[in-house]
């Protein structure tokens, strides 16, 4: 396996579904796709590891993601487009914890209780509507963490 990639693995066929074969080409920042699906969602999305934005070369990723981006600083997800906001308003990540954190009611209805368990890095689910869609989701740490948390 190639230690410069981080694979997202499935062992649930849904969210195979829509990022069967997704990962980050660490090297490049680059989200890099073997699927027809996700590229038809994501294409051309790529993250500015200088500044920890994601940057978009495709107009359909822009309408969904534009102008969202990761302050490294609080590990915050940050918004200066509505329509993101909308949907992930106040979701971040305390990298103490590795919990994700919610502010937002809208968010936390779609992803409430969802957190990485950072000795066996499978997301962990207490709450039945995220384990539908994101059930048996995880990284591969073997190939490289997506992200770390602080101790």
């Amino acid at each position: 396996m190639d230690t410069k990639t981080a694979p997202l693995v499935f062992t649930s066929v849904l969210p195979a579904l829509i990022f069967y074969h997704v990962w980050i080409d660490t090297q490049a920042g680059r989200l890099v796709f073997t699927s027809v699906l996700s590229t038809l969602i994501f294409y051309h999305v790529w993250i500015d590891t200088e500044t920890g934005r994601l940057v978009f070369t495709s107009v359909l990723s822009t309408l969904i993601f534009y102008h969202v981006w990761i302050d490294t600083e609080t590990g915050r997800l940050v918004f200066t487009s509505v329509l993101p906001a909308l949907i992930f308003y106040h979701v971040w990540m305390d990298t103490y914890t590795c919990a994700i954190v919610f502010t937002s009611v809208l968010t936390t209805l779609i992803f409430y209780h969802v957190w990485m368990d950072t000795q066996a890095v499978p997301l962990v689910f207490t709450s039945v509507r995220p384990a539908l869609i994101f059930y048996h989701v995880w990284m591969d740490t073997q190939a490289g963490p997506l992200l770390s948390c602080q101790y």
